[in-house]
């Protein structure tokens, strides 16, 4: 059983987690979290079966704002990793792409890899600088190696050559 004031704590965290700047994976879970934390503080820093303190709410409210903080951080994280390896990806597709034909326009390599057109010139330029593709005069694209010289900057190696993000 909470005390008053533990109770009143309580239900300034629940409003808290209901606000808009608090959406996170575990912010509506927040609430019961802390709950659960201060039962278990409280079951194992006293023999007595008494009402919890507001101390002990405090710092099981604490705890449950840590654990959504780090579980977000960590989610986003994982996230992240997620969208630059899809980018790695496209980019060693389209660096095929580009390298099995002699060369090709910005909107055939855009309809045989199916991507939106400021995506494909993203990629296409960070090709570019990194020496792989280049744009001929009639502003088709190809590849800046010869075919002997694809086995040693094949898509395979891009992974090499490309910036890992974490």
């Amino acid at each position: 059983m909470l005390s008053a004031e533990a109770a009143a704590l309580l239900l300034g965290y629940v409003q808290e987690c209901g606000r808009p700047y608090g959406v996170g994976r575990l912010t509506k879970l927040a609430p019961v979290l802390a709950g659960k934390y201060a039962l278990i503080l409280h079951a194992s820093t006293t023999d007595s079966i008494d009402e919890i303190p507001p101390v002990t709410m405090a710092t099981a409210i604490g705890l449950a704002r840590r654990i959504v903080r780090e579980s977000d951080a960590a989610a986003n994280q994982c996230a992240s990793a997620h969208q630059s390896d899809d980018r790695r990806a496209r980019t060693a597709r389209l660096l095929q792409k580009i390298r099995a034909s002699a060369q090709i326009s910005e909107r055939e390599l855009q309809r045989s890899a199916n991507l939106k057109l400021d995506e494909l010139r993203a990629i296409v330029d960070d090709l570019v600088r990194m020496g792989h593709v280049h744009y001929r005069q009639d502003g088709r694209i190809e590849a800046a190696h010869s075919a002997a010289e694809q086995d040693e900057f094949g898509a395979e190696s891009l992974s090499a050559v490309l910036p890992e993000q974490r």
